[in-house]
Formats: structure tokens, sequence, C-alpha cells
């Protein structure tokens, strides 16, 4: 049978929400992994909760991968193990998270959205950002099922997925597609304006 998950995607979404200066995403990992302590014995949680005073902050659509990974090597291994883990990862996912959504995936899509906003109107814009909210609701879920079947395997599979070579693709794209609402913005503006010298 396998084990439930640790977390569920409404939570791990505090990770933003909870953020603040003193431990960034602490408060955060927190509150996402309640259902996971629930489940340990007092004196796992007592203990769990007097070593978890660091600062937490790592790339927030890859964080449920590591939240499940740690909770699942702490289960299998020894929380020492765990910790060193997570200190580790966190730094990896923060700097190819980042390449992946902010600079890759985010620009894209919405890019995509100024374009079917200029093809379609506004209705199509709300739509593609639905779309959005159900693509990160599915990204927490499924990074935290993950994490959590791999444990300690994560790293090994995070490096075949090849996401260095995606994030490269999403820049370019992003790049391209940045070209073509520059060149539709201009075009619509010299018809626009020409519109109204004809009108004068």
């Amino acid at each position: 049978m396998s084990r439930p998950r640790p977390s569920s995607p409404w939570r791990t979404m505090a990770l933003q929400a909870g953020f603040n200066r003193k431990g960034m995403q602490r408060s955060g990992v927190w509150f996402a992994l309640i259902p996971w302590l629930s489940r340990r014995n007092p004196e796992e949680r007592r203990a769990w909760l007097v070593r978890e005073r660091a600062v937490f902050n790592t790339n927030p659509y890859l964080a449920p991968v590591l939240l499940g990974s740690r909770c699942r090597i702490e289960e299998d291994h020894s929380p020492e193990l765990a910790e060193r883990v997570d200190a580790t990862l966190q730094r990896s996912f923060g700097s190819l998270g980042d390449a992946l959504t902010w600079r890759a995936a985010r620009p894209v899509w919405f890019l995509v959205c100024a374009i079917a906003g200029f093809a379609f109107g506004p209705a199509a814009v709300l739509v593609a950002w639905l779309l959005f909210a159900v693509a990160v609701a599915v990204v927490h879920r499924q990074g935290l099922e993950w994490g959590y079947r791999l444990g300690l395997e994560v790293v090994d599979h995070l490096d075949a997925a090849r996401l260095h070579a995606l994030a490269r693709a999403g820049r370019r794209s992003a790049a391209v597609l940045a070209g073509a609402v520059g060149t539709g913005v201009v075009v619509l503006a010299l018809i626009s304006g020409a519109e109204r010298t004809a009108v004068f």
C-alpha cells in the first residue's frame, strides 16, 4: 500500500503566503507539514520542532518536491541525513527553480496571455490565468507525491529530467514571444494612428 502524501498542495502554497525576513519560508514549512507531523509520535514531533529553527528558502514551485523528499528521508533513514539533504537541495532547487520558473515558464505564459488578449480579447486572458492557477495546484500536488515517493533518489531523477535544458528552451521561447508581442503592439499602434489620421 502506498504511503499518504505528507501534505496537500493548498498547504504548500503557504510557503509564499507566510514569507518573512527572519525565517523566510520556514513558517510556511511548519504549516505545510502539520499533516505529516500529526502522524509522528509526540517525541518525534517535539524533536522535529526543536530542530526546525533555521532559515528555509528555495524556489516555491520546486519546494513541494523537497518537502516530500525530506519527509521520506527522515522516515526511512534519519533526521540528520534529512537535514543535510534539505540544506543542499534548498540551494540547488533555488537556482534550478528560478531558471525554470521566473526566467522561462512564467514569461512564456504571460506572453502567451498577451497574445491571446490581442487575438481573442479579455476573456481569453481570464481563461489563461485560470489555467495558470490550475497548473500551479497540479505542480504542487505532483511535486509532493513525486518527492515523497522517491525520497533520497530524488536528486538522480532531477538530474535525468534535464530541467536546465528545458529552462534554456523556455528562455529562447520567451524571447521569440516577446518579439511577437512587441511587433503586435507596434502594428496596432500604426493602424490606430492611420485610422485617426484618416478621420481628421
